[in-house]
């Protein structure tokens, strides 16, 4: 099949949103389907290489988000796009976005009759306090906003159970759902270095490693773990990877705790660094509590890393708790007792490790892309088996 995936954020950015759409964009690619991106452009000082295949990206001209630093705003404005769509002989219309690019998307689906799937990545009714003098109003409009857009789609994909659920009561949706996960590469695990975390950053061979992973917004409650260090029996350092809006105040809430000595940066890393890492630590912590799949719980524990994390739905659909980790509530005490648990016990840590990798095959990147192709795939057929309209009311490209 050809592929047509719209987003509003793609790379240099880093998000899961964008690691999902690459996990997923390179299974396709090995099933024998054809990937086309329709993204922003980025400016010329973010532009590294990619490693890996690489893929047809069509940029769209883009300004800074004012509130939201890194990220841009695409303009999805272009005469050449319905030309170009009709130029790849796309089959498949797969919107990441609700907004910029997903509005696009829309448009373009419907102007040439083709299915169009979306992806519910975001808890976004959350995310209103990047929006200035948000209000309560302003999160109704985005409910209303979201329920109108998802109506347009023949289907909505969500990363997980609680999120569909989710989706299902909050926007009384009457159009198809399936749960599909992002997946996870499980064999690049294995051609990972699990000194390369310590090595590094120079980290003693006596200290602890507490790991987490994810963008640094305030909705993620990274800070929660300043609260946790001290109540840490054994000699330990917590390391945060990656980057985002929240950082500067984050890296100034641990100089003002004097935590200098236990807490490490280490902003964006390469996805094989990344692995590095979870195959480096002793415990991976997890504060978040409006993930709508918790990713980077299923990517720890394919690094056979015990995780700690508060309890919220994402969590509890990812985690078995005394099996493969623990759920705790968002207290510090009760969280830092399940880290000493796994810290001051080998063998359970050994234990949760060896469940958390067996649970985390379930997650297989090729086999959510099988699922994803299968849902393409029943889509195509029955827009073929649908009569065509004779006219189409011409829309703006």
């Amino acid at each position: 099949m050809r592929i047509g995936i719209f987003t509003d954020s793609y790379e240099p950015y880093v998000s899961g949103v964008v690691r999902s759409i690459k996990t997923f964009t390179s299974e396709l690619l090995d099933l024998g389907h054809q990937i086309y991106i329709f993204a922003p452009a980025y400016s010329r000082s973010m532009q590294k290489p990619s490693p890996g295949r690489k893929v047809p990206v069509f940029r769209y001209f883009s300004i800074p988000a004012p509130t939201y630093p890194g990220f841009v705003l695409p303009v999805p404005l272009s005469p050449r796009t319905n030309q170009l769509v009709r130029r790849l002989g796309l089959e498949v219309i797969h919107s990441h976005s609700p907004f910029l690019m997903g509005q696009l998307a829309a448009r373009v689906a419907r102007r040439h009759q083709l299915p169009l799937v979306f992806t519910h990545h975001t808890l976004y009714p959350e995310y209103v306090h990047y929006v200035p003098m948000a209000t309560p109003v302003i999160k109704k409009i985005t409910i209303h906003f979201l329920n109108t857009y998802c109506e347009k789609c023949d289907l909505i994909v969500a990363p997980s159970p609680s999120l569909e659920e989710w989706l299902q009561t909050t926007y009384e949706l009457s159009r198809p759902t399936a749960v599909i996960p992002t997946g996870i590469p499980i064999g690049k695990y294995e051609s990972g270095n699990q000194a390369w975390l310590r090595e590094q950053f120079r980290i003693p061979k006596d200290r602890r490693i507490l790991l987490f992973v994810g963008r640094l917004g305030r909705e993620k409650n990274v800070s929660f773990l300043w609260d946790i260090l001290p109540l840490i029996d054994w000699p330990s350092v917590l390391v945060i990877v990656g980057d985002g809006p929240y950082r500067s105040e984050l890296e100034a809430m641990v100089r003002d705790r004097k935590l200098e000595d236990q807490v490490i940066f280490t902003g964006s890393l390469p996805h094989e660094e990344v692995i590095n890492c979870y195959l480096g630590a002793d415990v991976f912590v997890f504060p978040s509590v409006t993930e709508t799949q918790g990713l980077v719980l299923a990517e720890a524990m394919a690094g056979e890393l015990p995780v700690v994390a508060i309890d919220a739905p994402a969590t509890n659909d990812t985690i078995e708790p005394g099996v493969d980790g623990y759920i705790t509530p968002p207290d510090p005490q009760a969280f830092a007792d399940r880290v000493n648990q796994i810290l001051s016990d080998p063998d359970l840590k050994a234990r949760l490790g060896r469940q958390a990798k067996v649970k985390a095959q379930d997650f297989s990147s090729r086999r959510m892309a099988e699922r994803l192709a299968d849902h393409y795939q029943a889509l195509v057929d029955q827009y073929a088996n649908r009569p065509r309209r004779a006219r189409i009311r011409p829309l703006d490209p």
